[in-house]
């Protein structure tokens, strides 16, 4: 789901469209009154026809982000339980502080990496590089390869945000800011999914990892979550999973009746 700003400059952008064509039609009907007489823009038949078709495109793209940007706004003012909240306010803490104590490593090396390029650079100019053999050319330039690609690898995750020796704060905090919100209603509807209506939270706690865990009651049962950090390859900061699971009421005792 886009986000609220997102919708709703589309949602502008769409009913500016959507104008200007009424607009322009306007003209073209006003210029066939006339039997095409008063036509100052050279307007034909077929360029009405071609406009009302895309009036009609447009409208229907106003109506789709019109009820996109409802249903993001919904979401936005329910985003109200405030265990979640604050574990994802802790969540974007956490990787913004992982960010923020890289950036200097990252130049360091990215420093050490343009020297020894000017090395290999420098290396292959030289009279001496004629001297090695073919192989011992090729495996000297792949261990450099190498060692770039691993470079690359290892910060990419930073290289992202990177503009020059520069870190985009802001976008990084937009991006941080969409996802808690996409994994926050991850985790609500995950949850209706099994109890419907969620009407007691109070169950969630955030564990000293800074996990979350707990109990969720609504209108027709209950469901335990759970978060667990995420593994993988090359994982630089702290990734979750939400594990979301019914919990199934517990069957009653059969006592046996004495003869």
């Amino acid at each position: 789901m886009a986000s609220v700003d997102f919708l709703q400059k589309r949602v502008a952008g769409k009913k500016a469209a959507v104008a200007k064509l009424e607009a322009k039609i306007a003209r073209i009907e006003a210029a066939k009154a006339t039997n095409w007489e008063k036509n100052p823009y050279y307007y034909h038949e077929r360029d009405l026809k071609w406009a009302l078709r895309h009036l009609e495109d447009e409208r229907k793209g106003l109506a789709k982000y019109e009820a996109e940007l409802a249903t993001a706004q919904r979401k936005a003012a329910s985003r109200n339980v405030k265990v979640i909240l604050e574990f994802l306010d802790n969540w974007k803490a956490r990787v913004t502080q992982h960010y923020a104590g890289a950036i200097d490593r990252y130049l360091a090396e990215r420093s050490e990496m343009y020297a020894k390029s000017n090395e290999a650079r420098k290396w292959r100019c030289d009279e001496e590089f004629r001297d090695y053999t073919r192989e011992e050319r090729n495996a000297r330039l792949d261990e450099y390869r190498n060692e770039y690609r691993e470079f690359a690898m290892r910060w990419r995750f930073l290289t992202a945000y990177m503009v020059g020796s520069k870190f985009e704060w802001d976008r990084l905090k937009k991006e941080l800011d969409n996802e808690a919100d996409r994994k926050y209603d991850f985790i609500i509807e995950r949850t209706e999914a099994i109890v419907t209506k969620i009407t007691d939270a109070a169950g969630l706690t955030i564990g000293d990892k800074g996990d979350l865990n707990g109990i969720i009651i609504g209108t027709t049962g209950k469901a335990y979550v759970e978060t667990i950090g995420a593994g993988g390859y090359n994982i630089q900061c702290f990734h979750f999973r939400t594990l979301i699971k019914e919990i199934k009421p517990r069957k009653a005792r059969t006592t046996r009746k004495e003869a």
